[in-house]
């Protein structure tokens, strides 16, 4: 399948980190935090929230992405992906 692909930096605004945590549960491993109780939860919302915080803090290019764009035709069908590298 013929296509490109375009590899830039994306720059996240402290907002999207911000909404992070939804994405996160929604992630991969969405089935292992549905598994936990409220309490591992919430410490586990709390953990990854000021660990988040701290490396926004620690370095200002926590907020920065290296992503790949990967553009193909297959028929009249087109597929765009992106993923973080």
């Amino acid at each position: 399948m013929p296509g490109d692909m375009i590899a830039e930096t994306v720059r996240f605004s402290p907002e999207d980190v911000a909404d992070s945590w939804s994405a996160h549960v929604r992630g991969p491993h969405r089935q292992a935090v549905a598994d936990l109780t409220p309490d591992q939860l919430a410490a586990l919302r709390t953990a990854y929230t000021e660990a988040v915080q701290q490396a926004m803090s620690d370095d200002d290019s926590f907020l920065d992405a290296e992503v790949i764009y990967a553009f193909g035709a297959a028929g009249l069908a087109t597929d765009i992906v992106a993923c973080r590298i």
